[in-house]
């Protein structure tokens, strides 16, 4: 499941950051190109990814985070944003992988890495397999069933 997805949270309430504005932008020599704005939802994610898997270029893109607007509502009492806008540009290299670009949010400083969704693959690919068994198990336990009914009609009819 290549594609490129984010999530924000903020760390000074210890949860998800709300309707924080995200603009994306991918980079063409040294022009901006905006793609997509988007707003995180009450899990600080978006809802889709940002880019799908047949839409990711293997080319520079940027993630320009509104965190002003964002620290500005949650608290009244702050008069002037340390942080105001956050650009995050990366490269994507390999397009038919999986890039998730996170942003650890507070309002003196932030941090960021290229976040994994291997487990989550993992955990498809097992729940897949798992899946299948059972349908397996369960399609052999409606044979046996069967077989059990037959056998038991027939030796009532005797």
């Amino acid at each position: 499941m290549a594609g490129l997805s984010t999530h924000v949270l903020d760390t000074s309430k210890g949860k998800p950051a709300l309707e924080l504005k995200i603009e994306l932008y991918k980079i063409i020599d040294t022009e901006k190109v905006l793609i997509k704005t988007v707003s995180t939802n009450k899990d600080g994610r978006i809802d889709g990814p940002l880019l799908s898997a047949e839409n990711l270029e293997e080319i520079h893109y940027e993630l320009l985070f509104f965190a002003g607007d964002y620290l500005k509502k949650q608290n009244s009492d702050l008069k002037n944003v340390f942080l105001d806008k956050i650009p995050i540009r990366f490269f994507v290299n390999n397009k038919s992988e999986h890039y998730h670009v996170p942003l650890l949010l507070s309002p003196y400083g932030y941090s960021t890495y290229r976040g994994s969704w291997f487990l989550i693959f993992l955990f498809e690919e097992w729940t897949e397999l798992i899946l299948r068994w059972f349908h397996v198990i369960a399609g052999i336990a409606w044979i046996g069933s069967s077989f059990y009914f037959i056998a038991l009609d027939l030796s009532l009819k005797q």
